[in-house]
């Protein structure tokens, strides 16, 4: 049997494939209802930077290693799916690995556009 995140993913699923909600509602639902669906990791800790106007941040488990990191860029087609609703399976990553993470958001979606050259 699989853990109660596991199960909690699967029903989420399950519902979507049946019920077939707006894209939309999609988004509002996983805003809401997929941070609860994996544990926190202990002994991570989580800094959030702003890199050249793109947020990002550092998943630091307690002794990782200093020499390697795990560049990782969520999924979620840009339309969800964020460096927040990421940061818990980084962490697991992180931490088995023993080493850091670097999550960022895709600068595609959060970068306001400047006008260019004319």
């Amino acid at each position: 049997m699989g853990s109660t995140q596991s199960l909690a993913n699967r029903q989420k699923w399950e519902s979507a494939a049946r019920n077939g909600p707006a894209p939309d509602e999609v988004i509002e639902w996983n805003d809401i209802h997929w941070k609860p669906l994996t544990a926190k990791p202990r002994g991570v800790d989580y800094i959030e930077v702003n890199v050249d106007g793109v947020p990002t941040m550092w998943i630091r488990p307690k002794g990782a290693v200093e020499d390697r990191v795990i560049f990782y860029s969520h999924g979620g087609g840009f339309v969800s799916g964020s460096i927040y609703t990421h940061r818990k399976l980084v962490g697991h990553l992180a931490k088995v690995s023993g080493c850091q993470g670097l999550l960022f958001e895709f600068p595609l979606c959060t970068r306001k556009k400047t006008p260019g050259p004319t």
